[in-house]
């Protein structure tokens, strides 16, 4: 049975299960601090181990990201329970909308948003985001997105 909960240090290694994501582990620390600081909210969905996450910004807006499922977990709804939890945490947070943006050449995860009743705002918008690099440096990078809103 899969449960949803918040972020704990010891999931920060777990959650970082594929080689590409090894260098994310500068980048995730940082935003457990931001979690810690009740900047952001991160979920953990976990069976005998942690096998995805969601993460949100709530400063001035929610804004969902770092949606990620373990490749060998993805396709049994995991990803849409975790925004569905996200999402009404944030209401009863009273956030009243939410913000989703997708690469361009995601369109499997474009079509989940939109299953989900996510509707497109700004089409191919270049986005500034903070991430790591290759050496696992904090950096900031520009993707071209589709940025998609929710009403709660």
């Amino acid at each position: 049975m899969i449960k949803i909960r918040d972020i704990t240090k010891k999931d920060l290694t777990d959650l970082l299960w594929d080689k590409n994501f090894k260098k994310l582990e500068k980048y995730e620390a940082k935003n457990f601090q931001r979690f810690l600081e009740a900047k952001l909210l991160w979920l953990v969905a976990e069976n005998t181990k942690p096998i995805g996450q969601i993460k949100a910004k709530i400063e001035t807006e929610a804004v969902i990201f770092a949606i990620r499922v373990h490749p060998e977990e993805q396709g049994k709804g995991i990803g849409s329970k975790l925004i569905l939890e996200m999402e009404n945490l944030l209401k009863n947070k009273g956030f009243f909308e939410v913000f989703i943006s997708v690469h361009v050449d995601n369109p499997k995860a474009q079509k989940l948003y939109e299953r989900l009743g996510y509707k497109i705002g700004k089409q191919d918008v270049i986005e500034e985001w903070e991430y790591a690099d290759d050496d696992g440096e904090i950096c900031m990078m520009k993707m071209n997105v589709n940025r998609l809103k929710k009403e709660l």
